[in-house]
């Protein structure tokens, strides 16, 4: 809704898990981040070189799959990224 009110190119399937990493919820920090390093890809032939992202997640608590789709993008060029939370855990 919010990118249809702005008049924002959408794509909800941009972004995909390679791998399936499993609940995190009983997960340190470090455990967290490792469990979702290079778990993500970019769906092929989308170019998002030179665009700005945004990233909207349910719910952020240590922001290690955040981190770990931004550094994704950084790697593919994107200009800049935003987030988005909904909650806060």
């Amino acid at each position: 809704h919010l990118a249809e009110k702005k008049n924002w190119e959408y794509s909800a399937n941009a972004i995909y898990r390679k791998r399936y990493t499993g609940s995190q919820t009983r997960l340190s920090r470090e455990e967290r981040r490792q469990n979702v390093e290079n778990a993500f890809g970019i769906k092929n032939k989308l170019n998002l070189e030179n665009k700005s992202i945004l990233l909207i997640d349910d719910v952020f608590t240590t922001g290690a799959t955040v981190d770990s789709i931004s550094n994704l993008l950084k790697n593919n060029n994107v200009r800049a990224i935003y987030v988005l939370t909904i909650g806060r855990a």
